[in-house]
């Protein structure tokens, strides 16, 4: 969704880059029809997405081009761009996870929504895996993980978040309205350069 693209380089990697940090910008974008499972497209009474026009008939070559030339002209120091024809694949459950509820937010295992969300989980990361090999860790003081889902209303200011031992996240609510859970969210996570390794593999 290069949308959200747009936002992300304007309120996220360009203030930092005004604020003299070097700005390294990793995306990875699956080809298929979004979250699909199977040949069930994504669904809901809150959601109903359609393609992008101005990106409905854009080859991933040129898709890629574009993302690469607009993060650097707001400043991204070095950007890579990975593409996934399809979903990244899962392992198969084991029987008793399936038989049962688990911590995975009130969906039981087993199900689509679930099936997506241990998706999104494996090609985080392989994407942290893959940011890896083109940049080691250690030299980052931060990592910032977004959602292709995330909107900016402002500009996102990292000197909020010094710590480079923590992890800084807070629960999103549905549209407008407060999460009712204290937990993290991953929407948005912030992580210090010295635990993003453990909390992304």
């Amino acid at each position: 969704r290069c949308c959200s693209c747009a936002w992300t380089w304007r309120h996220v990697v360009a203030p930092a880059a005004r604020a003299g940090n070097e700005v390294d910008y990793y995306a990875m974008l699956s080809l298929q029809s979004t979250a699909s499972v199977g040949n069930d497209p994504f669904k809901a009474w809150w959601n109903h997405p359609v393609p992008n026009p101005s990106m409905a008939n854009v080859s991933a070559n040129d898709l890629t081009e574009y993302i690469v030339r607009h993060a650097r002209h707001f400043g991204a120091r070095r950007v890579t761009v990975f593409t996934l024809r399809t979903d990244y694949p899962i392992d198969e459950l084991p029987p008793q996870l399936v038989r049962r509820r688990t911590s995975f937010g009130k969906h039981q295992a087993g199900t689509k929504t679930f099936v997506r969300d241990l998706q999104r989980l494996k090609q985080i990361e392989l994407l942290w895996n893959l940011t890896l090999g083109a940049s080691p860790t250690h030299e980052y003081q931060q990592v910032l993980l977004l959602r292709d889902d995330a909107f900016w209303a402002g500009d996102v200011h990292l000197r909020l978040f010094p710590d480079p031992w923590t992890v800084y996240s807070r629960p999103f609510g549905f549209l407008c309205v407060d999460s009712p859970t204290d937990g993290p969210d991953d929407k948005a996570l912030v992580m210090g350069g010295q635990v993003a390794g453990g909390i992304l593999t």
